[in-house]
């Protein structure tokens, strides 16, 4: 079919890139491939997380609001700073996972 085409079309000479042209309209390059297979690990992967990610952050908040009064030293840098709730503690953790 590609040799048809290259007769009736009078071309005397074709170069690869050409070709590829012809038959990659979308122009993907070697990469492209390797780069969707990234993205259907990532969704995947994302698939099996988040259900899992969805039930530590809802035990956490049961968590912070049981224990929304108890008081906890809160640090700075690693030393002890002023005081905070271990509920508010476990808020914050709940912030660091979403």
């Amino acid at each position: 079919m590609l040799i048809d085409f290259l007769k009736n079309s009078g071309v005397q000479r074709v170069a690869m890139s050409q070709v590829r042209l012809l038959f990659n309209p979308v122009r993907l390059n070697a990469n492209d491939p390797a780069d969707n297979a990234d993205l259907i690990f990532l969704r995947d992967g994302l698939d099996i997380l988040l259900p899992k990610l969805a039930v530590i952050i809802h035990r956490l908040s049961r968590f912070a609001v049981e224990y929304k009064e108890l008081p906890t030293l809160g640090y700075t840098h690693y030393q002890p700073a002023q005081l905070i709730t271990v509920g508010r503690r476990a808020a914050q953790w709940i912030q660091d996972l979403m």
